[in-house]
């Protein structure tokens, strides 16, 4: 049983090893935009430098009158309506952030 468990279990790591690269990665010709650590792809909106932009085809960020995607919270993306706890515990409420459609945590 124990051999079975081995085999199966190192013929599955040679599988996903031979899987395609991630979709994350950028493919050739294709531009991201960076904010920090994290990457966004084409058509991305997100709250910074003072407003909403997007990434362009470019790869760069550009100023648009539309409302954001997210926001951004401990280096991770959140979509608007999502909810963190930013400091304390769960019960207090004002402690809890949400964030909003112009990309800003209330």
């Amino acid at each position: 049983m124990k051999r079975m468990a081995l085999s199966l279990l190192l013929a599955s790591s040679l599988a996903a090893l031979s899987l395609p690269a991630s979709a994350q990665e950028t493919q050739p010709g294709q531009s991201v935009c960076w904010l920090g650590s994290l990457s966004y792809s084409q058509g991305a909106e997100i709250r910074g430098a003072g407003g909403v932009t997007t990434c362009t085809e470019k790869g760069t960020w550009q100023s648009v009158n539309k409302p954001a995607a997210g926001c951004i919270y401990e280096n991770k993306f959140f979509n608007t309506g999502a909810v963190v706890n930013a400091g304390g515990n769960a019960t207090t409420r004002q402690r809890l952030q949400t964030c909003q459609a112009d990309g800003i945590w209330k």
